[in-house]
């Protein structure tokens, strides 16, 4: 993952910070959201999300009804470097994994039951 993110300049909790950001489909959030689906627990989050706004991958803006809160979202230029991404990332993860589909599909199964 390292190598396909290093010519995006991102690190992999920015990386996993869009992806979550892409998932809402637009829906804002703040950093307790995704630290909530994050599978590692970055307690930086706020500071990995300022890094992603300095790259103009990501906005924010306060929350209306609570100005101590700031939601974030991703932007066009996030979304265009994840589509660049994607294809090579799945490509790695392919070529690392050599899984079978039932191998996947009892992995996929193992991530949920983790998840809950």
């Amino acid at each position: 993952m390292v190598e396909v993110l290093k010519p995006f300049d991102l690190t992999q909790p920015q990386y996993n910070i869009l992806r979550i950001l892409r998932g809402r489909k637009g829906e804002l959030c703040n950093c307790g959201d995704i630290k909530k689906v994050m599978i590692d627990k970055n307690p930086d989050v706020t500071r990995i999300c300022d890094k992603l706004k300095d790259k103009d991958l990501i906005t924010r803006q306060l929350n209306k009804n609570n100005r101590r809160e700031v939601l974030l979202s991703i932007n066009k230029n996030g979304l265009n470097i994840l589509k660049k991404i994607d294809p090579q990332m799945d490509a790695a993860i392919l070529e690392m994994a050599k899984i079978n589909d039932k191998d996947l599909e009892m992995l996929s199964a193992l991530l949920d039951s983790m998840r809950a």
